[in-house]
């Protein structure tokens, strides 16, 4: 367990040197004082438990989705009622709920497993199956930079940590920075205790740079454009028939880099218990004008929702326009 957690510490702190100065996540010595010693508690419980029985499992998984259930937010509770509205308007009330019942049930599930990838790589390999993997492969043999175009779903941040340990490309991921320091360096570090991936919070200046960077070394970019982001890059297209401003520089990235583009979407299945990692192929116009690109990659994105919605991260405010109408 020690030796993969230093190659993982090593690769990423030696790339972040490189092409991310002063980006690192570091460790400050005021978490170990005691008014931060139930954060180090929880990480023990919630590790005891995922590195448990299947019995304690099954329970800590029950308990975990009735509390999601029945203690979210008033807020939070109108966003994921609203945003499956807008998706699903013909969808009675009761099977609205149990997307909602389902999709919490399977972010309980990765909530648990997560420890068990942490002290051990391999120790989820029999739950994760493959699909169009061949994809991937002839994605890999072209030994060119690949951008994977990700969804937010409940088990993405997990299967991605995986694949990329399969991998062992360098590689580059944008993240959303948490509010709380200590779960985020935590988290951040045990991303990369497997795998050279490097992480840069959303917002950075050095995005665009960053991503060329790793492309060129024939690395992988994992991007997330589900999300509403509204930027001088983005512009407003459908998605689900509702308008959503959605970022336009996946061509240009492609076009400079001589990059290769893969759809990659993540998720879990409660009748098999089995997580499933989905590759597709994504088809962007050539020259397409920044509307046709924004259409383009919604299309893709309502497509693999609609196949397994219950695994889609709802909470997100994903229709959110500063410029236009927002639904919240």
């Amino acid at each position: 367990m020690t030796k993969p957690f230093i190659k993982g510490v090593f690769y990423s702190s030696l790339l972040h040197s490189a092409f991310y100065p002063g980006q690192q996540e570091r460790f400050q010595l005021r978490w170990i004082f005691p008014w931060y010693w139930h954060w180090w508690l929880f990480l023990a419980i919630w590790f005891a438990i995922g590195n448990s029985s299947r019995v304690i499992k099954k329970s800590a998984i029950n308990l975990f989705c009735s509390l999601l259930l029945t203690r979210r937010n008033k807020k939070s509770g109108l966003v994921i009622h609203k945003n499956l509205s807008i998706c699903f308007p013909t969808l009675t009330d009761e099977a609205r709920q149990k997307i909602i019942v389902d999709y919490f049930s399977i972010s309980a599930r990765v909530f648990i497993d997560y420890p068990n990838y942490v002290f051990n790589q391999h120790a989820l390999d029999h739950k994760i199956q493959y699909n169009q993997k061949e994809l991937l492969d002839n994605a890999l043999a072209a030994n060119k930079g690949i951008i994977l175009l990700m969804s937010h779903t409940s088990s993405a941040d997990l299967m991605l940590a995986w694949l990329l340990s399969e991998i062992q490309r360098p590689s580059y991921v944008i993240y959303r920075p948490l509010k709380n320091k200590f779960t985020q360096w935590w988290f951040n570090r045990s991303r990369v205790k497997h795998c050279p991936l490097l992480l840069i919070p959303r917002g950075s200046r050095i995005v665009f740079q960053s991503v060329q960077t790793i492309l060129k070394a024939k690395g992988i970019f994992g991007v997330f454009l589900d999300e509403s982001i509204a930027s001088s890059r983005s512009v407003t297209a459908p998605f689900f028939n509702y308008p959503k401003p959605t970022l336009v520089w996946l061509s240009k990235i492609l076009k400079m880099n001589d990059a290769l583009l893969l759809g990659c979407y993540c998720r879990y299945d409660l009748e098999q218990e089995r997580y499933h990692i989905d590759f597709h192929r994504v088809n962007l116009p050539s020259a397409a004008d920044p509307l046709t690109e924004a259409t383009a990659i919604n299309t893709y994105y309502e497509k693999v929702i609609r196949n397994a919605p219950e695994n889609f991260i709802w909470q997100f405010k994903i229709f959110r326009n500063p410029s236009g109408q927002d639904p919240y």
